[in-house]
């Protein structure tokens, strides 16, 4: 009929070729003009990390809407959402509790020898603070400091964050790698080709 006819029509409109090209074209030159002179030369990582998230939750998708039947797309999204915020919700904080914590035990390791546990003390809550997006903790600590010391606390705090966020991303790569293990186990189901339900067994 008129309606799949045109449906038809627009679906091979979308998914041509030519039209796929072009849009990535745009997509690359606005980036190039607008947005990598603003990155400070960290374009490739961010490339990297946005190709790796683009391609993998829209395949997740796919195959939870490929492994319900028709009636149930809606349940079948909704709890993929659902495990998705509770999965970022755990994650963070637990995340956050790692790099804080490594940062409050690395931070007095790497102070120079001439600053007071007191005031090693204040610093270590002010650069705590600064990971929750306060920074005037760190700034009335750093008032407090001679000048001749300020750029080797400035260099502690750097590396101790630095060793915090390290091992965080070493979490989060062994959590990554046990999905693919999982994963390696789970049954191959075929992609849907059409609205109407089809065995998945």
């Amino acid at each position: 009929d008129q309606a799949a006819a045109i449906k038809g029509l627009m679906r091979w409109v979308r998914l041509h070729p030519y039209n796929i090209s072009q849009k990535v074209q745009i997509v690359v030159e606005h980036f190039r003009a607008n947005v990598q002179h603003l990155l400070g030369g960290h374009a490739k990582a961010m490339v990297v990390t946005g190709t790796g998230v683009g391609a993998v939750f829209p395949t997740l998708s796919v195959v939870v809407q490929s492994a319900f039947p028709y009636r149930m797309l809606g349940t079948a999204n909704a709890g993929r959402q659902f495990f998705n915020n509770l999965g970022a919700v755990l994650g963070v904080p637990v995340m956050a509790t790692i790099v804080i914590e490594t940062l409050k035990n690395e931070l007095p390791r790497h102070l120079p020898a001439t600053i007071g546990s007191k005031l090693a003390g204040s610093i270590a809550s002010g650069a705590e603070g600064l990971i929750a997006g306060q920074n005037q903790g760190l700034s009335q600590a750093f008032g407090r400091l001679p000048p001749a010391v300020i750029h080797d606390v400035l260099s502690a705090v750097r590396v101790s964050l630095a060793i915090g966020v390290e091992r965080a991303f070493l979490l989060g790569t062994a959590l990554a790698a046990l999905g693919v293990v999982v994963a390696l186990f789970l049954p191959e189901i075929p992609l849907r080709g059409t609205i109407q339900d089809h065995p998945t067994g």
